[in-house]
């Protein structure tokens, strides 16, 4: 579990450091840095994957930071089950990578965050060029190996999990993260035709396999299909079933809404659904997902919700971090009352810089007792206004 970041000069964030518990719900006016801060874990995503230098914003990180000689940095540190005699629970593993000029890579390092790094076993250790040492666990020695380009991140070449188990933890960690922007449900949306019929339990960020994730959790997750259905009929009065007919005859399914007191006659398709509908779909697929990725982030999770049901997004993401890591921009205060107050980051610009700033239930002692949190953010107590 990532359990603190720190961020240097990317784009607005000039300074940054945060400790990350399971759910982060960030809140702040447009243009104080809420994207940039999760545009971070989308580029270290992308970098697992191989992908860093074509999606390294390098304009946008000049404009911020002023010249190309400027460096930017991330730091992560994790909280890893403990293995091979090492508790890394209570030592956790920091991974910091350092980037210069055009985006190439100036230097990358793993190793136990708590301890004075000349006693640190480094795991990996890369500076400027294409070379890096490894700590290969099962010969108990140091190996040099050749990277293809500094835009390649070093931990993209791990691939034996017993030779370099913390390196490999962190390079499955990062290629997993998953993002989610407000989901299109216009009537040509990939979510409302019909999708192939595959095994599938991650939503993708453009919802386009909706229906079959929700096929493979009521086929082979009855119990987690019980809870969905038992929260669609506490939203829908008239819910009944969905089920999961084929069309044609090209391995195609469609996702058919059956609702009282015509459950017996026909069912809705996913495309006469209504937009909140199909949103409260995709969430429900994302936050009930039963192998959830370690750190799932989403943008502003009650666009087209009823405001009935923002309650039950809330108890839908607080239920869904005690199994992973969520983090989430928000612009609703309705949103915000219902949930914890040292889950909330206040995100506001400073002379052109982002901060980041979490509550403590202990500062808004007294108010809490008359005022919801999303009443104290609207009226200006606790930061984030325009």
């Amino acid at each position: 579990m990532l359990t603190r970041i720190e961020i240097e000069n990317y784009r607005s964030l000039r300074h940054v450091e945060l400790d990350m518990p399971g759910l982060t719900v960030l809140i702040g006016p447009n243009g104080s840095g809420k994207s940039n801060f999760l545009d971070v874990f989308n580029l270290m995503a992308q970098a697992a994957a191989g992908q860093f230098e074509n999606n390294l914003p390098i304009d946008d990180i000049l404009t911020f930071r002023g010249g190309k000689s400027a460096l930017f940095s991330f730091s992560f540190e994790f909280s890893f089950a403990s293995e091979r005699g090492i508790s890394y629970e209570t030592t956790p593993v920091q991974y910091k990578l350092v980037l210069h000029r055009v985006g190439s890579v100036k230097s990358e390092q793993v190793s136990q965050a708590s301890i004075p790094s000349k006693t640190v076993p480094l795991d990996l250790m890369r500076s400027d060029g294409h070379k890096a040492m490894f700590r290969n666990m099962s010969s108990k020695k140091e190996e040099q190996k050749e990277l293809q380009s500094t835009y390649e991140l070093a931990i993209y070449q791990v691939k034996d999990y017993t030779a370099y188990p913390i390196p490999y933890k962190l390079l499955n960690h990062f290629e997993n993260w998953t993002f989610y922007q407000p989901f299109r449900v216009d009537a040509d949306a990939p979510v409302r035709g019909s999708q192939t019929a595959r095994s599938s339990i991650r939503l993708l960020p453009d919802g386009s396999n909706l229906t079959p994730v929700l096929h493979t959790i009521q086929s082979d997750y009855p119990v987690i299909w019980d809870e969905i259905c038992e929260t669609l009929k506490n939203v829908y009065e008239g819910f009944h079933h969905i089920s999961f007919p084929a069309e044609g005859g090209d391995g195609k399914i469609v996702l058919r809404w059956w609702e009282r007191p015509f459950e017996k006659d026909y069912g809705f398709s996913a495309n006469l659904l209504s937009d909140g509908t199909l949103r409260l779909l995709c969430l429900l697929a994302i936050l009930k997902t039963p192998n959830p990725p370690p750190l799932i982030c989403i943008e502003e999770p009650e666009i087209g919700l009823h405001p009935d049901w923002i309650e039950l997004v809330a108890e839908l993401l607080e239920s869904a971090a005690t199994r992973t890591q969520v983090i989430v921009a928000t612009h609703s205060p309705q949103l915000v009352s219902y949930v914890k107050p040292e889950h909330v980051v206040v995100v506001e610009k400073e002379d052109g810089g982002t901060t980041l700033s979490r509550l403590t239930e202990t500062e808004l002692a007294g108010w809490l007792d008359k005022f919801t949190l999303g009443d104290l953010w609207l009226a200006g107590h606790i930061g984030g206004r325009p």
